[in-house]
């Protein structure tokens, strides 16, 4: 029998975005749903700033993290200079996520390949 991996979005919101090597990069804001697909379009955590203020967010593929329950923790396989490179935005300044364009582009700065276009 098939085990699902399933958790409520309230138990991951302020998760720690770690890396393989257990460093700690962001706190994870906001999970981005694509409701007419039934997907999860982003995982959006914060990067940097002192309780969620002058820090920037960014939108990552949700298949690029791991989750690890144990630890309450999604790893992000990602250097700490690639995520700086990362394109990221101002909580009161969201971009357009349902531009399959700028979709696009964020997944590709990942190396994954958009949902949409399978």
């Amino acid at each position: 029998m098939q085990v699902l991996s399933v958790a409520r979005t309230s138990t991951l919101l302020g998760n720690d975005v770690v890396n393989s090597k257990g460093e700690s990069l962001a706190q994870l804001s906001e999970i981005v749903l694509d409701v007419s697909a039934g997907k999860i379009a982003y995982a959006v955590p914060s990067l940097g700033g002192v309780l969620g203020i002058g820090g920037r967010l960014l939108a990552i593929p949700w298949e690029a993290l791991r989750r690890e329950p144990e630890n309450r923790r999604l790893v992000l396989d990602l250097p700490h200079d690639k995520l700086a490179k990362a394109p990221s935005f101002h909580k009161n300044d969201w971009p357009d996520m349902s531009n399959p364009e700028w979709g696009a582009s964020v997944y590709g700065c990942y190396g994954y390949r958009p949902y949409w276009e399978s």
